[in-house]
């Protein structure tokens, strides 16, 4: 959705509380009827190990003499990696990763830190692994890649 805007761009939109600045919702905006449809969300898969990596872009800009300078951020990343068990047949949620990888489709993710503390953010699957031996619970391993800060939910 790069250089679109919600006047113009029919697609997929976080909602943020103005004030506070924490997000509040998701859901698809259509351009052509100006309508904004909540989306519920549904859990794709709880890990049982995960990892929250946040990478901030710094340009370094020099004074116009030469003489010392100035930091200033450029972009905001974030890398989340998350493994689990696959739960079974019928929500298998390997299969529903390796579709979402597939498919380039973006998803919500929402790493907790404590009871109250949550951030989310819009991501894409860089990587997929699931893992199984016969006899054994199959694990996965996936890595989601998101751009821009995550947002505090509220």
């Amino acid at each position: 959705m790069a250089g679109t805007t919600p006047e113009t761009a029919t697609g997929f939109y976080f909602v943020q509380n103005s004030s506070t600045k924490k997000f509040t919702t998701a859901g698809t905006y259509n351009a052509s009827n100006d309508t904004f449809t909540v989306v519920s969300p549904t859990l794709l898969a709880a890990a049982t190990s995960s990892t929250l990596d946040i990478s901030n872009e710094i340009n370094d800009v020099a004074r116009d003499a030469g003489q010392g300078g100035v930091i200033q951020e450029k972009d905001n990343s974030f890398s989340i990696s998350a493994e689990g068990l696959v739960e079974s047949i019928v929500t298998d949620t390997g299969r529903t990763l390796v579709d979402i990888a597939n498919q380039g489709d973006y998803v919500i993710v929402k790493f907790t830190l404590d009871n109250t503390t949550s951030y989310v953010g819009k991501a894409l699957i860089d990587s997929i692994s699931i893992t199984g031996s016969v006899d054994e619970t199959a694990t996965y391993s996936v890595t989601f890649a998101g751009v821009d800060s995550l947002l505090e939910a509220a």
